[in-house]
């Protein structure tokens, strides 16, 4: 929501709360602000996540009971901080539509910048949405990345070894 209010977006419709994941309804955005739109809840959930984790271990240290409710709000932000496969299609479909129109109806040096950026950008972008909608199929994923956000609050030494092992493991 604040990805729209700060790109303009108009928001049509928000819900914070409730059973199902919480989702902001929005009119289409272009390319450029649908990524800011899809991306941002990824990065500032993950960063204000890691905080809350920061947070709670220095709560827990002094006994406060509020270190667990910073805990919960911690793996809360960080399990549904990953694009649905709603927004990441929106992103693909501006992206899709810029390229179609910009390649069918643009003067041929705009044409040429965009064929050229194709490898730079459309390809990257795709990759990436893709691979955070793995995140959204298969859970055990969502989880791992909860504990990387976890144990990088607490020791960004181990998370990054851990993380390096997990890599080569599959290299």
């Amino acid at each position: 929501m604040i990805a729209c209010y700060l790109t303009g977006v108009k928001v049509k419709k928000v819900k914070f709360f409730g059973l199902n994941e919480a989702y902001v309804i929005h009119e289409n955005p272009d390319a450029l602000r649908s990524v800011i739109i899809t991306i941002a809840p990824f990065v500032l959930g993950n960063w204000i996540a890691f905080y809350f984790f920061t947070s709670s271990f220095n709560q827990l240290e002094n006994s406060n009971p509020l270190g667990f409710v910073f805990l919960w709000l911690g793996f809360s932000l960080a399990h549904y901080s990953f694009p649905s496969f709603q927004d990441a299609k929106n992103t693909f479909n501006s992206f899709k539509d810029f390229y179609s129109f910009r390649l069918v109806k643009g003067n041929l040096l705009i044409r040429l910048i965009v064929l050229v950026s194709i490898p730079f950008v459309f390809i990257p972008l795709f990759i990436v949405l893709g691979l955070m909608l793995l995140f959204n199929y298969f859970y055990f994923l969502r989880l791992l990345w909860i504990a990387f956000i976890f144990l990088f609050s607490f020791n960004q030494v181990s998370a990054l070894t851990l993380m390096n092992s997990f890599i080569y493991s599959f290299s």
